[in-house]
């Protein structure tokens, strides 16, 4: 699953457009490194996200077929830290 579709469906961003944005924008990161929104994201990578005027790191427990409902995106992510930037 890519990282922008990934990112829209556990409800991070409110669309995907907005996720690319966020990928291009250089605020989500793996593994320390700026990625492309086309990158493809594997179950229990961590994940940084830039939210508001926090970083966010998120661990991926599972990839959604569809977007979730709010009520199951404990089932697919976990936050792991929160810190400003």
């Amino acid at each position: 699953m890519r990282i922008d579709k990934w990112l829209w469906t556990v409800r991070l961003f409110k669309s995907r457009s907005l996720a690319t944005s966020a990928c291009k924008e250089k605020r989500v990161k793996i593994a320390g490194q700026n990625i492309k929104p086309a990158r493809e994201i594997k179950i229990g990578e961590e994940v940084e996200v830039a939210i508001g005027f926090k970083w966010k790191t998120f661990k991926v427990l599972d990839l959604p077929k569809n977007r979730l409902p709010a009520k199951l995106t404990p089932d697919y992510i976990k936050l792991l830290s929160e810190r400003e930037y």
